[in-house]
This record gives structure tokens, C-alpha cells and sequence, in this order.
């Protein structure tokens, strides 16, 4: 713990000195900067070594358990190595639109950590919902930074509310917990608002009205930290605590399986109608959620029906990919951003050409984006893989429901992977590829040293994770053990099993990088010392190829998106030409996701006009408030006295009958 507290004291201190220096930018970005990287580095180092060496205790029966700070030791890693590189990033990003609030930035930044790295340390309900307030009043400022902007306001606001509305769920779960409030089918209720609210955060199907607003409203490193690491506490929440009985595997397992396909599918595919950069990466991280929650599904059924192999495979993938997903994502985030800060604009119709002017963001994103795809032979490949066997094992089971539903998760898995290849070739291809199509990507700025080297740190993590692939498999054999509360020899040998495959996998993706990197060494070789010429392609005729000859985004995205245009909500804005010579001609294509058309936004009207009614109240009139606070009083005080005391009676006249009885024996 030492660790941990070196890491918050760093965070606040660097986040106060820095917003008291807010007038002088330099000095600003020095404290905060000192105080992020000081604190998430000793972060980094105690959730690392916590996780190593998790401690140990012995129940009853003899069995060796681990401790839950085992959970929170594995959902502290992205939080703390997100925070650092997106840390560095920020000096980059800001330098020229952050005049004279960079002090506020980094303080808030700083607090929005130290916060994250508090709620999986939390030992009380009263701390942890604190500290999950705590991060999402810190966020919400975050997302609303460009508070001067309109829609960064809308998507700021629809941001606390998606908070304040999990806190809703949460209160009941920790009272459902803690025995405050008895009811019957407690473990269903427990798990039910627990879902809703830590789901709320996560982003599972429906309830991610949030992400595809706030990412693209907040600054690119944020945008970084909530994606890769803070809808990941969602998750945490949902395993630390709305799941708690043993005798409920099945129950856990059908809902997040189901949930997991209709949100992988419906992310990737509201990803792919998406022209805003910042929110399809946003959509995709719902549909990494929806990846995960399988994973947690065919892990929880493994349990329910006896089947270790398929658990272990399951809980193995998902926690492999939420580690992948964070570093992937955190990286794409961080490469968006710098298209952001060099070109002006998200907008991929208006982009393209930017391969030749930002090469290394180009080739930093290409790549994540590839992997992130789950494609071989990249590090997001073997998390996938062991969700796929966890499916494949469940088609042999006896079970005929268990069959329909891991057949189920195998189809939705393979197609959304395939939806997803189309998503990142579109926005690599609309975004980097062809020629410029307005002047935002002609005239991109160079990237800076800070940016290139935050972004090429976390792709260089995410290499190391894929060689890692095996050990990371082997470590991992002791998070499932928690949820059955005991350390079985058979979850060890499956374990042992699903290493040697990511073994054998790992080598054969090392063989076709290096094929990979052989044939460009030959390329180099061949052409040093000769002169390279650059001459026109075939082009039908033309004298140059333009970027009127080019598919746009929407355009690449139309096929697909007109054949599923009922799931996703697609409207089709078109300017046709006019007359023999025609001026002008656009297509636009906007997708509203169909949970936020179905009942986000009738739920936010009927509020909105609840609150101006209330509204009305607020008078200024000092009189009608002590008349309101009186009557208040006066309705407590009945309550109290009336109800409260016929419950007290009836209890005390039961408790005289219970000791008659007990006389009478």
C-alpha cells in the first residue's frame, strides 16, 4: 500500500500546484506532468507487483483462496499505464488550444486518476461510491474542457446524467449487499442493479448512451483513459460485487453471454456507419465490452455446467482482452487525437492523403487497428481465440440449450469480427489513404516528440503483450479460482493446457512477423544504391488522379449500411445534380443508435419537462422556501410518528408472543 499512497499523494500534489500555476502555462504543464507521471509510475509498479504476488489466505477446509486484491491489482494496470503515456500525450495535444487553462486540465486529469486508482482499493460501500462520484464529476469536467462548444456541452451533460443515473442502481445494490434492505430473491436484485449501474459505466447494450457523446467532446488522451481503462471499473464492479453466490453461475453466464453478442454486434456495426473518427472508436469500444462480457459468459456457464475447460478458456479470453483492448484502444485514441490536432477536423469524408503527412501516426494506427480487429497475427488475436474454444467447448456439452447459446456466441463472435475488419478499413483507408479531399488534410501539421513518443510506447507495449501471450495465460489461471472460492488441480491443468496452445499460437504469429519483416529487408536491400523514380499510373484518361475519384467513408460504408439500415437508424441526406453541368453534389449519412432513438431520448424529453415544471419553484422568494422546508418537516415527522410506530408496535406485541410461547415450553 505504501506504493498506492506514494502514487495519490503524487497525483494531488502535481494537480494543485498545477492549478495554482494555471496563469503560466509552462509551469502548469511541468506540475501536472511531474505529478501524473510520479504517481501512475508508482501505480503501475504496485499493481503490478500486487498482482504477481497476490496474498494468500486458508478457509476451513483447507483450500488456498486469493485475496480480491488480486481483481483489483488487474484492473489497476491499464488505469495506471494508460494514465502515464496519455499523460505525456496531453503536453503535446494542448500546447496550442489550451492557453491559459492547463492548470484546470491537469488538475482535474490528475484527480480523474488518483480517483480511478482509489475505487478498486476501496474497502467500504461508503468509500467506493464516494470515489466512483469522485471519477465521474472529474471526468464530466474533463469531457466538458471545450465547454465553449454546444454540442461538447450536450454530450457533457448526457455524460453526468448516464453517472448519476448508475448511482441510482448502485445505492440499492450496496444496501441489497450490506442486508439494509432484506427481500426476497436477493441474489437476482443484487445482480440485477448491479449490472444496470456498473453497466451504465461499461457500456453493455443499451446502456451506453454516454460513449459515443463524450469521447468525441473530450480531449484525445481522456478520451484514451476512459476507453481503455475506466468503462474496464464497469467490469470490476460487476465482478467485485453484483456477483456473489456460487449456486448462480447460470444466471450470470446467460445474461452476459447474450448481452456480450447483441452489444459486439450492434457496436461494430453502429462503428461502421460512423463518420466522426473519435465516435466510431467509441462505438468500437462497445463492441469490445460485448467481446469481454462473452468471454465472462461462456466462463460463468463453464462453472454452472460443470465444464472447467470451458471456463477457464473463457475467463482467460476476456481478461486477456481486456488488457489488449485497453493498450489497442488507448493507442488509437491517442493517434486520433493528433489527426484532430493536425488537421482541425474528425470528419473522415474530409480527410484522406494524411499517410504521406503524419506517416508515423498513420502507420501507428494502421496497425492497431489491425489488431484491435482480432486478426492473426497480432496481440488482440489469442484473447479472441480462447473465447472461441470456450464456444467450441460448449458445443460439445450434453446440454441442448447450452449448445444453442455457444453456437450463438461463435456466429455473433465470427461476425462481428467481420463487421469490424470493414470498420477499420474505413477509417485507416477514409482517414490516411488516397488524396486529400479538403484543405484540413492538405496542410496537417508534423506530429510533435511528445505525441510520436507516447503513441509508439503503447504500441511497443502491445508487441511485448503478444510475446507475453503464454506467461500472461498462466498468471491468469488464478482469476477464475475466486469465483468458486476454492484452487482446484483441474483448473490448473486446463490452464497449463490453454498456455501450451497460446505457446504454439505465439510462435506462429513470431514466424509470419518475421517473414513479414524479412521480405521488407529484402525490399530495402534491393533497392539501395538505385535510383527511384516516380512516374503516372494508368488512369483511364485522366491527366491526375484526384480525390473526386476516391471513395468517402459514408461512400465505403453505404453497401452495408443500406441493408442494415432497420438496427442502426441511418438517414440519407442527398444534394443530387442538377442540369447538364452540375456544380455541386453530396451524400450524407448520419446514424442515430437505435437504444438512444428507442427510449434514451423520450426519457431525457420527459424528465427535461418534469424539470421545468420544478424549475418554477425555484421563485427567489425567501418565504415560499421556509414554507416548502416546513412542510417537508411536518412530512416527515407524520411518517415517523404514524407509520414507523404501528411497524415498532407490531414488532414489540410479536416479540411478547414469541416469549408466552416460550414460557408455555
Amino acid at each position: 500500500m505504501v506504493l498506492f499512497d506514494a502514487s495519490l499523494f503524487l497525483l494531488a500534489a502535481g494537480g494543485i500546484l498545477a492549478l495554482i500555476s494555471n496563469r503560466n502555462d509552462r509551469i502548469a504543464t511541468i506540475c501536472g506532468l511531474t505529478g501524473g507521471l510520479g504517481g501512475t509510475l508508482c501505480g503501475a509498479i504496485g499493481a503490478i507487483r500486487a498482482f504477481l504476488t497476490p496474498e494468500i489466505r486458508t478457509v476451513a477446509e483447507g483450500a488456498v483462496i486469493q485475496q480480491p486484491e488480486m481483481m483489483a491489482a488487474f484492473f489497476l494496470m491499464p488505469v495506471t499505464i494508460l494514465g502515464a503515456f496519455a499523460a505525456i500525450h496531453s503536453v503535446g495535444y494542448l500546447k496550442h488550444h489550451g492557453h491559459g487553462r492547463l492548470g484546470i486540465y491537469w488538475f482535474f486529469y490528475n484527480l480523474m486518476i488518483a480517483s480511478m486508482i482509489l475505487v478498486p482499493l476501496s474497502a467500504t460501500p461508503v468509500t467506493f461510491l464516494f470515489c466512483w462520484e469522485i471519477m465521474g464529476l472529474t471526468s464530466f469536467a474533463l469531457v466538458a474542457y471545450e465547454y465553449h462548444s454546444r454540442e461538447t456541452m450536450k454530450a457533457a451533460w448526457i455524460y453526468l446524467l448516464a453517472c448519476h443515473a448508475g448511482i441510482a442502481f448502485l445505492i440499492p445494490m450496496f444496501m441489497i449487499h450490506l442486508g439494509i434492505w432484506q427481500t426476497a430473491n436477493a441474489t437476482l436484485w443484487l445482480f440485477l442493479t448491479g449490472a444496470i449501474g456498473f453497466g451504465l459505466k461499461a457500456g453493455l447494450p443499451g446502456l451506453h448512451v454516454w460513449l459515443p457523446e463524450a469521447h468525441p467532446a473530450a480531449p484525445a488522451p481522456v478520451s484514451s483513459v476512459m476507453s481503455g481503462a475506466m468503462i474496464n471499473l464497469g467490469i470490476f464492479g460487476i465482478l467485485t460485487y453484483a456477483v456473489k453466490s456460487n449456486d448462480h453461475f447460470l444466471l450470470y453466464g446467460y445474461f452476459l453471454l447474450i448481452c456480450g453478442i447483441i452489444g459486439a454486434f450492434g457496436g461494430a456495426v453502429s462503428a461502421y456507419a460512423q463518420q466522426n473518427l473519435k465516435r466510431l472508436l467509441a462505438c468500437s469500444s462497445v463492441e469490445n465490452i460485448g467481446i469481454i462480457c462473452m468471454g465472462l459468459g461462456f466462463g460463468f456457464l463453464g462453472f454452472g455446467y460443470q465444464n472447467n475447460f470451458m471456463a477457464v478458456c473463457g475467463f482467460t479470453g476476456a481478461f486477456l482482452h481486456i488488457l489488449n483492448h485497453a493498450v489497442l484502444k488507448g493507442t488509437l485514441f491517442l493517434a486520433a487525437g493528433e489527426v484532430y490536432r493536425s488537421t482541425g477536423t474528425l470528419n473522415m469524408d474530409l480527410l484522406g492523403g494524411l499517410m504521406k503527412r503524419i506517416p508515423g501516426t498513420g502507420r501507428i494506427f494502421t496497425l492497431a487497428g489491425l489488431s484491435l480487429s482480432g486478426l492473426p497475427p497480432f496481440n488482440a488475436f489469442p484473447g479472441e481465440f480462447a473465447i472461441y474454444l470456450a464456444g467450441f467447448a460448449g458445443l460439445a456439452a450434453k446440454s441442448t440449450l447450452l449448445f444453442v447459446i455457444s453456437l450463438a456466441g461463435i456466429l455473433g463472435l465470427a461476425v462481428t469480427g467481420g463487421v469490424v475488419c470493414g470498420v477499420f478499413a474505413k477509417a485507416i483507408g477514409g482517414t490516411f489513404l488516397g488524396e486529400p479531399r479538403s484543405s484540413h488534410a492538405s496542410e496537417a501539421e508534423k506530429t510533435p516528440v511528445s505525441i510520436f513518443g507516447a503513441m509508439t510506447g503503447l504500441i511497443s507495449l502491445a508487441v511485448i503483450m503478444l510475446v507475453a501471450t503464454p506467461v500472461m495465460t498462466l498468471l491468469l489461471r488464478k482469476m477464475p479460482e475466486m469465483f468458486l472460492k476454492t484452487a482446484g488441480n483441474e483448473i490448473a491443468q486446463h490452464s497449463n493446457h490453454l498456455a501450451g496452445l497460446m505457446l504454439k499460437l505465439t510462435a506462429a504469429s513470431g514466424i509470419v512477423l518475421i517473414f513479414f519483416i524479412m521480405i521488407w529487408l529484402l525490399r530495402y536491400m534491393l533497392l539501395t544504391g538505385k535510383s527511384v523514380e516516380k512516374g503516372p499510373t494508368w488512369d483511364c484518361g485522366y491527366a491526375e488522379p484526384t480525390a473526386r475519384m476516391e471513395y468517402t467513408a459514408t461512400s465505403f460504408a453505404r453497401p452495408l449500411c443500406k441493408d442494415i439500415n432497420l438496427l442502426s437508424c441511418f438517414k440519407k441526406h442527398e444534394q443530387k445534380p442538377d442540369g447538364l453541368f452540375p456544380e455541386s453534389a453530396s451524400v450524407t449519412v448520419t446514424a442515430e443508435d437505435p437504444a438512444t432513438a428507442a427510449w434514451w431520448k423520450p426519457l431525457f424529453e420527459f424528465f427535461g419537462k418534469i424539470a421545468e415544471k420544478v424549475h418554477r419553484l425555484q421563485s427567489g422568494s425567501l418565504h415560499w422556501y421556509i414554507l416548502m422546508m416546513v412542510i417537508a418537516v411536518l412530512a416527515m415527522l407524520i411518517w415517523g410518528f404514524v407509520f414507523q410506530t404501528d411497524k415498532t408496535a407490531g414488532q414489540k406485541d410479536h416479540g411478547k408472543v414469541s416469549v408466552k410461547k416460550e414460557v408455555v415450553k
